[in-house]
């Protein structure tokens, strides 16, 4: 290996690109650059949830203790019981519980805002965070004659360049990384020498997964003063003290309690679908706002709590379409990986989408910390020899296939199991809008053979069992969430290092 640091570039300064520098502190003599396209560095106000399984991550990395301070949640381990999530049938005057999801973790809920200010205030001193850095492509020498050492051109929106030996791309849904690398990828499965495949390639459609796809639905959120609440209800809503869920038929509503420093707070989550319009591509902006009185009137005839939300929300909530990436065939190209939206944008409907992204960041940095590491190592343990001098570039090509390597092993580890949080995650909004994973709508009316009590919550007879018997199908689906005794990060790490040396498993 050469003498000069290994360069890293991560482009997305949002949480996978903030987890990603975090975990890359941990190794000596990398140089990271964070490239942000925001004119400053701050997040859409809403509500987050992180499950055991990446917060076991938040534990390594040192930054618990800290987020611990900006929730409510109790944290002790391995009990959800004085904070499960409650399911309520409410598209009708008279609603009613059916269902308690019993997970056996916590989820630790906090302010978005308030998770980014940790993630900055323990971001390394010695990396540099660019702000106003949108990436427009990147270049990489792909030619047989190239040497492996050829660094990665990085060419940004303002007309400026960098390089680097490895780009991460969490620059999100619209990811300019991704559309980039699919590219290239595609560009690399061609022959150079065959120029009529070369025209096939350029005039051929854009890659499978380059532009996002709208779902049909759209999301609402915003925050909800609690003193607001109280006052209103007398103290007596649901929402002041746990998680809630309204469902209906195409559409739903989530409220749960947050602080945002010393502010006791309730985060709204509305959504409304259209299933005739999912795999459809959207023209006009994803990102708007829409008034208090929108809200009321598309809840209109729901139960009273649904309304009394409603009535408390600021004039303006942010609205956003739920559009995704469609399952990849890869999340890495070369020297060049994905994490986060970038590699699979998923709905939001298991609360999974930043865990997800803490866990590609962790993952991946790790493999290449232990790259940069073990490499180091043995140049230094070399250099007493006095190589000749072509052994430093004969080492850097190897670290850089090292590198390749690594990043083969995280897209086999990393990709099945985040493609299956986004299965998992678009069948919940199905069942929690009513619907069947196949399309059809959940006949309510059939006669259950159970019995009608669900959990010891209110019953709704008949359609309240159906009710719990999808939800039963919903949990076992979500249960990677929280049972972390066999499946969890440490075991994946543990898993993707084998991979890399070879080591059996």
């Amino acid at each position: 290996m050469s003498e000069s640091p290994l360069r890293i570039a991560i482009c997305g300064g949002g949480i996978g690109g903030l987890i990603a520098a975090l975990t890359l502190s941990r190794y000596p003599d990398l140089q990271v650059d964070v490239y942000e396209s925001a004119a400053e560095h701050g997040e859409v106000g809403a509500g987050i949830g992180i499950w055991p399984r990446p917060w076991a991550v938040i534990e390594q990395l040192g930054i618990d203790k800290e987020l611990l301070t900006k929730t409510t949640v109790n944290a002790q381990r391995g009990s959800h019981a004085d904070r499960p999530i409650l399911y309520r049938k409410a598209d009708q005057p008279q609603g009613y519980s059916f269902y308690r999801l019993p997970s056996q973790g916590t989820l630790i809920t906090l302010h978005r805002v308030d998770f980014q200010q940790v993630l900055l205030n323990a971001f390394p001193k010695s990396y540099k965070l660019h702000l106003k850095k949108r990436l427009h492509s990147y270049f990489t020498h792909s030619s047989a004659s190239t040497s492996a050492l050829s660094p990665i051109r990085l060419e940004f929106a303002d007309g400026s360049h960098a390089v680097c030996d490895v780009l991460i791309g969490a620059d999100g849904l619209d990811s300019n990384v991704r559309k980039t690398m699919l590219q290239e990828r595609d560009r690399a499965s061609f022959d150079a020498a065959d120029s009529s495949s070369a025209s096939a390639f350029h005039s051929g459609p854009p890659p499978r997964g380059s532009r996002p796809v709208w779902t049909g639905g759209v999301m609402y959120r915003s925050m909800v003063s609690a003193a607001s609440l109280r006052n209103a209800t007398a103290g007596a809503h649901r929402a002041l003290k746990t998680f809630v869920q309204y469902v209906g038929k195409g559409a739903y509503v989530l409220a749960y309690p947050v602080t945002k420093g010393h502010d006791e707070l309730i985060n709204f989550v509305a959504y409304s679908v259209q299933y005739e319009m999912e795999g459809t591509y959207r023209s006009g902006p994803s990102v708007g706002q829409a008034s208090r009185e929108e809200l009321e009137r598309m809840f209109q005839g729901w139960e009273g709590e649904v309304g009394q939300l409603c009535q408390c929300l600021p004039s303006k909530v942010n609205k956003w379409a739920i559009q995704t990436v469609e399952p990849l065939y890869t999340f890495v190209h070369g020297r060049v990986a994905l994490v986060g939206d970038a590699a699979h944008a998923m709905t939001p409907h298991q609360g999974s989408g930043a865990g997800q992204a803490i866990e590609d960041a962790y993952l991946l940095c790790t493999l290449i910390g232990h790259v940069a590491s073990s490499s180091s190592h043995h140049h230094a343990s070399s250099s007493t020899r006095s190589p000749p001098r072509s052994d430093c570039s004969s080492s850097s090509s190897n670290i850089h296939q090292r590198l390749v390597e690594a990043l083969s092993v995280y897209d086999r580890v990393r990709r099945p199991k985040a493609q299956m949080v986004a299965e998992k995650s678009r069948q919940n909004g199905m069942w929690f809008t009513l619907r069947e994973t196949d399309g059809r709508e959940l006949n309510l009316g059939r006669k259950s053979s159970k019995s009608p009590v669900v959990n010891g919550a209110a019953s709704g007879g008949d359609e309240a069992q159906i009710l719990a018997d999808v939800m039963e199908r919903a949990c076992r689906g979500w249960e990677w969430a929280w049972r972390t005794e066999e499946e969890n990060v440490g075991k994946d790490v543990r898993l993707a290092l084998d991979m890399l040396e070879r080591r059996p498993h």
